[in-house]
């Protein structure tokens, strides 16, 4: 009997920490706005604005690149660049995935970015992974955004491009 009411009391906290969590379009159409959001800031080069959709303690993995950990480390990485160049991004989000608080996006990006001073040239284009958390004030940040070439992406296909 013991052993049954043990194994009862774990399947009912099981259940209760596993219950289904109701998302909406609102909560998926917030997780996509924010994207474009971040895509605004960048190309505007307003860093405090792109500092600002991200967690304080974020991880930004980019290919060719060490990791950077937080705020901090991630601003140090755009900072330099950011207003620089004219910039031209794309991105086709291929799939969305909401869960609570929790949500994950993987699409392609192409970036070309010109500078302003010396008309350089600067394209990249790849996947990208994107997990984002919603905080205590219901918006959505960026918690890790993991970038990689992959061969069936490339400057080539961007569109409009």
């Amino acid at each position: 009997m013991k052993r049954l009411l043990t194994i009862a009391l774990i399947v009912g906290f099981a259940g209760a920490g596993c219950a289904a969590v109701i998302n909406t379009d609102a909560d998926e159409a917030a997780v996509r706005a924010h994207g474009q959001t971040w895509l605004q800031h960048y190309k505007a080069g307003d860093i405090d604005a792109l500092m600002a959709l991200y967690e304080a303690d974020a991880i930004l993995a980019l290919h060719d690149q060490p990791m950077r950990r937080g705020v901090d480390e991630i601003r140090a990485y755009f900072e330099p660049g950011m207003g620089q160049s004219e910039i031209e991004f794309e991105l086709d989000i291929e799939h969305i995935e909401v869960y609570g608080d929790q949500a994950w996006i993987v699409s392609k990006y192409w970036l070309r970015a010109t500078a302003k001073s010396s008309g350089y040239v600067y394209e990249d284009a790849g996947r990208s992974m994107l997990i984002y958390r919603r905080g205590s004030d219901g918006e959505w940040r960026i918690a890790a955004d993991l970038d990689n070439n992959t061969p069936d992406v490339s400057m080539e296909s961007m569109p409009g491009g």
